[in-house]
């Protein structure tokens, strides 16, 4: 079994209520990480960093803080160009080439300018608090 995302969660930040993606995932392999005797795994194929974030506020938040707002589906890839003109017959299915119906399926088929706008108006997703920030962040939260 391997980790596979699904699509996006989208998240409400609680400091300022800012929007946020998340992987949304569909199946999670935990078995695939190194353990260390002083609790430091590595190679994991699910991120089990604790959930400590940034937000554009300049506050710090943790994942389970949020609140889950909304959920995007995994996006379709975009239909070959000339896909319009793809012919449906016994002789396109018999060379194992796509029909039309197939392509209206299993792609997206809309405008490319609409499928850009929808693309710019998902927000961006969460900022790791790496390990080496964690100084400055228990400095700017706390003081000296």
């Amino acid at each position: 079994m391997m980790t596979s995302v699904s699509g996006k969660n989208v998240i409400a930040a609680p400091c300022c209520r800012t929007l946020y993606t998340t992987p949304a995932y569909r199946s999670i392999n935990l078995s695939a990480s190194e353990y260390w005797t002083d609790g430091q795994r590595v190679h994991g194929l699910y991120p089990n960093d604790g959930g400590l974030r940034s937000c554009t506020c300049g506050s710090y938040f943790l994942l389970r803080d949020t609140e889950k707002v909304d959920f995007i589906q995994d996006a379709k890839p975009i239909a070959p160009e000339g896909w319009e003109n793809i012919k449906s017959n016994w002789w396109t299915r018999f060379r194992g080439k796509q029909t039309k119906e197939q392509v209206m399926a299993f792609y997206d088929t809309r405008p490319i300018e609409v499928i850009k706008a929808e693309q710019k108006a998902i927000p961006p997703a969460t900022q790791l608090v790496k390990d080496e920030d964690l100084s400055r962040v228990i400095h700017k939260s706390y003081g000296d």
